[in-house]
């Protein structure tokens, strides 16, 4: 599942390199659709760029879809769709929504500058309660012990 990410993620980004070279690819905020744009059959039919929607609409649904099968099996759900769809679609909404409405500068601006600086405080902030609550569920699992 980690290389089908890494295809995902690294097929464009290669695509974009190798057609527009280093500096160019680094400016593009879509290199997918300028690679589209370059695409043409024939000497008639040179407007290409719907295929670029058609690329980004399929990687979307193949991520969502492994992400969302990732999930299923570690909350161990089986059975009941209407109780996956019940749990999975509200988070997934709203992440989604907050993502729709934001414009692509502020989000370029988000990603750019606070983006790491949060996730890293949130994992630094987990792993610490993830080891507290190790280290007290090893002290009574030794008490009930003795």
């Amino acid at each position: 599942i980690f290389f089908w990410f890494v295809g995902l993620t690294l097929g464009p980004l290669i695509g974009a390199i190798v057609e527009f070279g280093p500096d160019e690819a680094a400016r593009q905020h879509f290199p997918a659709y300028e690679e589209w744009a370059l695409v043409s059959i024939g000497r008639f039919i040179e407007h290409m760029d719907f295929l670029s929607v058609y690329q980004w609409l399929s990687g979307t649904f193949i991520r969502v879809g492994i992400i969302l099968f990732i999930v299923c099996d570690i909350l161990n759900y089986t059975g009941k769709p209407k109780k996956i769809w019940l749990h999975l679609m509200p988070p997934f909404l709203i992440l989604n929504l907050s993502l729709l409405l934001m414009k692509d500068d502020l989000f370029l601006l988000l990603n750019n500058y606070y983006l790491l600086h949060f996730t890293f405080i949130f994992i630094f902030i987990l792993s610490v309660v993830l080891i507290i609550i190790a280290f007290f569920d090893k002290k009574t699992a030794q008490q009930n012990m003795k």
